[in-house]
């Protein structure tokens, strides 16, 4: 499956909407925004529609974090969830899960 990085401008922030796998496929569009991001900025990592997460991915949200700490992981799937608690990313950054329907 391919994957694939977009980010849209919000008020109080950016939103960053990871499609597919997150994994070494997308380091240079991830690096490419930690650039771009002034500190302190909020972020919104939206991981709706990620399929998979490896440790590159992991690796990448470090990066991340040393720009900003206001970093919020949003809707990942349960086993993405699982795979954030195990490595305590959930001490890390705010994870919001999706409310069941």
């Amino acid at each position: 499956m391919d994957s694939s990085l977009t980010t849209h401008e919000i008020r109080s922030g950016l939103v960053v909407s990871i499609s597919g796998q997150f994994d070494h496929h997308l380091y240079r569009d991830f690096h490419a925004l930690c650039d771009r991001v002034q500190h302190n900025q909020q972020i919104i990592i939206n991981l709706e529609n990620t399929t998979a997460l490896d440790n590159s991915a992991l690796e990448m949200l470090l990066l991340l974090r040393e720009h900003t700490t206001r970093i919020v992981l949003k809707h990942p799937s349960p086993g993405i969830t699982r795979i954030l608690t195990v490595a305590n990313f959930d001490k890390l950054f705010k994870i919001i899960t999706p409310t069941p329907a």
